[in-house]
């Protein structure tokens, strides 16, 4: 092989190794915030004022640890990111939103 082969080759590996390493990142960034979200929550007395938004942000933050135990990274960016909504709920920082009602397609 000559030498511009083995670089473009190196290149190639490099690159694919960079892109699955992604997915591992973005989840742990989000569990992080998620966790700041819900000390600062905490810290705002959540508990006695919203203690229904700031369970759900604790145990959606649980199973999004416990996804990216089993290397479902993609669910479990999904998971903290809505614990990090809810703790923000929680907190006061934002107020909560509807979720929409799906259409019901038996009609």
């Amino acid at each position: 092989m000559t030498r511009s082969r083995v670089f473009r080759s190196l290149a190639l590996v490099s690159g694919l190794l960079l892109l699955a390493a992604c997915g591992p990142s973005k989840s742990t960034q989000a569990l992080f915030k998620a966790r700041n979200a819900i000390q600062v929550a905490e810290v705002a007395d959540a508990a006695k004022k919203r203690p229904y938004e700031l369970t759900l942000a604790k145990e959606y933050y649980v199973k999004a640890k416990e996804e990216a135990g089993y290397s479902k990274f993609e669910l479990s960016e999904k998971l903290a990111k809505q614990a990090l909504e809810f703790a923000k709920v929680a907190a006061g920082e934002t107020s909560p939103v509807a979720t929409p009602i799906p259409d019901d397609e038996s009609k």
